[in-house]
């Protein structure tokens, strides 16, 4: 297997640590976070923008069928690039917390919980 640091979870930076709940709590204070919630930067941490744009670069790499292990946000946007689905139909995706994803012909099939 290759490890690839592209597949990192999002950087939440200063969230880091927090319940989901408290990042909530936290970023609805800045209003970008629900205007512009793909630029919104996460203090010392980063946007969705740099998550999507490390994530297609790794999709582009992708040669041959692989077996892919990550987290939900890029689990999300990888899914979102190999449906070919726009940005706000990305972040409606709610990832399950396990589970396989199983990507062929334009669709998708999920086995888990």
């Amino acid at each position: 297997y290759v490890a690839d640091r592209r597949l990192m979870e999002n950087d939440f930076g200063d969230h880091s640590g927090l319940t989901w709940k408290e990042v909530v709590t936290s970023g609805e204070r800045d209003m970008l976070w629900t205007t512009d919630p793909w630029n919104y930067v996460h203090p010392s941490g980063e946007s969705l923008i740099v998550v999507e744009a490390r994530i297609l670069a790794f999709v582009d790499t992708l040669e041959r069928d692989s077996v892919i292990d990550t987290h939900a946000g890029p689990s999300r946007m990888i899914r979102g690039a190999l449906l070919g689905l726009g940005r706000e139909e990305t972040l409606k995706y709610h990832a399950p917390h396990s589970g396989v994803l199983r990507f062929s012909a334009g669709a998708e099939t999920f086995f888990g919980e």
